[in-house]
């Protein structure tokens, strides 16, 4: 086309609510799209040049920063429209919100690699993790096995309603002590175990097994169901 014109048609709710105007879009999709990540800019000019350039059509998923400053994952499909001689006039195109959509994958995947019951990881899954992360880490990691001191004890005379207090609230400790730096997970019954990386000194160990144990105290584990814990230091090219 002579000119390089982008006419974003907006609807909202099935019916027509406003009309964008970008002027000399072709060059400027960078500055147009300055907010959303770098990789997504670049999918969009792959599909898009690829379209003006010759008859085409694309669909692709990507992240678009346009409510409100926050990123939403959209659809697009791009198609040219060419004139008699082949040459293209214009590319239309469709953007579709799929947030929704990516949320439902996001809570299918948790589901699938979280224990429903602490929700830490469940025992593959942490495993997994685990695997990746000593392949990938140039640095020594704590590992941590517990369990539920009585816990069958817990179960005959207390019901395994309190039972199943008991692990949830030992899941919410062990996640205050994990968060960025470790993953947690439930091995099976009230088998638990975790690996944390980062700390590099006696004392950073020190302060934070003293944390996970003031972290399970402030879950309100009661004192005579203490866990018992067995940890050593593993070095990651072991």
């Amino acid at each position: 086309a002579d000119t390089d014109k982008a006419s974003i048609y907006m609807i909202k709710d099935g019916s027509f609510d406003k009309t964008i105007i970008y002027d000399d879009f072709s060059f400027k999709i960078e500055e147009y799209m300055k907010f959303c990540p770098n990789e997504d800019v670049e999918l969009f000019k792959e599909n898009f040049n690829r379209c003006v350039r010759k008859p085409s059509h694309a669909t692709f998923e990507m992240r678009l920063n346009y409510k409100r400053g926050r990123l939403e994952w959209v659809r697009v499909f791009l198609a040219s429209i060419d004139e008699p001689d082949g040459n293209v006039k214009f590319v239309a195109g469709r953007i579709a919100s799929i947030q929704k959509e990516k949320d439902a994958e996001i809570e299918i995947r948790r589901k699938a690699e979280n224990d429903a019951l602490t929700g830490l990881y469940n025992h593959t899954t942490f495993e997994d993790l685990c695997e990746k992360k000593l392949r990938e880490y140039d640095g020594e990691v704590i590992f941590v096995m517990l369990d539920v001191d009585d816990f069958k004890i817990i179960n005959d005379t207390l019901g395994h309603n309190v039972g199943d207090l008991v692990l949830g609230q030992t899941g919410y400790a062990l996640r205050l002590v994990t968060l960025d730096s470790g993953y947690a997970g439930r091995l099976g019954g009230d088998e638990f175990a975790i690996m944390v990386w980062g700390l590099d000194s006696r004392m950073q160990i020190k302060e934070w097994y003293l944390q996970m144990k003031l972290q399970r105290a402030e879950a309100g584990l009661l004192s005579r169901y203490l866990m018992n814990v067995y940890h050593g230091l593993y070095q990651t090219h072991l």
